[in-house]
């Protein structure tokens, strides 16, 4: 028979993200980024610090990557990441414009390549972190093969 077990207090904000990792850990967006190894359903949270300036309740997608990096998108406060073997969140060297202040979609593709969802467009970024921007143009009549 299927069981479910509560694995989060009632106190906890909503879940607004979920994801999963290479090694089978859930992660999720409420109260912080929280990581939940599903063999025992322990949980860990991780809170956002001061100076990223991004509260859990502006966490809207989390992604995590092939590499171990765990991508988080937050309105108003961007993209941020997270390494999930050190557990800790990092400086991204990302110094592109165009990505946006808020960030609602995140998507690795079968090159690696993070593409990025937000208000002001779409980016993509390769693991070497080079960042290019698209923005949509219904005259491109663009498709895809």
């Amino acid at each position: 028979t299927n069981k479910f077990k509560r694995i989060i207090e009632k106190n906890y904000q909503p879940v607004r993200a979920i994801t999963e990792d290479s090694q089978c850990t859930i992660w999720f967006s409420s109260s912080g980024i929280n990581r939940v190894d599903p063999k025992v359903f322990s949980l860990q949270t991780y809170s956002t610090p001061v100076y990223f300036s991004v509260s859990p309740s502006d966490i809207r997608t989390l992604l995590a990557d092939k590499s171990g990096r765990l991508w988080i998108g937050a309105t108003d406060g961007g993209l941020l990441q997270f390494d999930i073997s050190k557990r800790a969140f990092i400086h991204s060297a990302l110094k592109d414009s165009h990505i946006s202040a808020s960030v609602y979609a995140l998507l690795q593709d079968k090159s690696q390549n993070v593409w990025i969802g937000g208000n002001a467009g779409v980016a993509v970024i390769n693991m070497k972190e080079e960042a290019s921007f698209y923005k949509h143009d219904p005259a491109d009549n663009i498709r895809c093969q």
